[in-house]
């Protein structure tokens, strides 16, 4: 049996899940970013194996001409964070109080308002309480969750041009990136 591999790239994120070819492609899409919060991004590299021995291939069935199965594995992915700067404690602290007017449960350690971090995300769950006791209707109420992290050097930051900011600030596309697209299946 003769296979022939096919590689796909697509570059995945909050409201981004993109096709990409490479590097370039990768920077268009990131330059189109709204950066003015982090975007957690993940390149993610599909092998979709082929027969392509004309005398091994089966029939097709009517459901498999009308959807064909797709044989797509992930083979290999890379998480990164796109944003405009480093952020700190005391940046995350701001940029709450900016946007939301408090703070909400973000608690952090002390003496680590210059240590850098990263906001993941504000997350909002809408609930339900007691019944009001003059009109018997239930109460709705919203509870907020900060939800973010220190930066450890394992982690890679890229600024709107696909640039590096950490965890050194190289001014280059990162290698991690850059190797991402030379992958080997076998």
């Amino acid at each position: 049996m003769n296979l022939k591999t096919e590689i796909e790239f697509y570059v995945k994120g909050p409201l981004v899940s993109n096709k990409v070819r490479n590097i370039y492609d990768l920077q268009t899409i990131v330059q189109t970013c709204d950066l003015t919060e982090p975007r957690h991004l993940k390149l993610v590299c599909y092998a979709d194996f082929i027969n392509v021995d004309k005398n091994q291939q089966k029939k097709s069935t009517l459901l498999e001409l009308i959807a064909p199965a797709t044989g797509k594995k992930e083979v290999a992915s890379l998480d990164f964070i796109a944003t405009n700067k480093i952020t700190t404690v005391a940046d995350i602290r701001l940029f709450l109080t900016n946007k939301y007017g408090t703070t909400f449960n973000f608690i952090h350690d002390e003496n680590t308002e210059k240590k850098p971090a990263i906001l993941d995300g504000v997350h909002e769950n809408t609930c339900t309480g007691l019944r009001d006791s003059q009109t018997g209707q239930a109460t709705h109420y919203s509870l907020h969750s900060v939800l973010w992290h220190y930066l450890n050097n394992h982690e890679i930051v890229v600024d709107n041009d696909l640039k590096q900011i950490w965890p050194r600030s190289t001014g280059k596309i990162p290698v991690a990136i850059q190797k991402f697209f030379h992958v080997n299946v076998r």
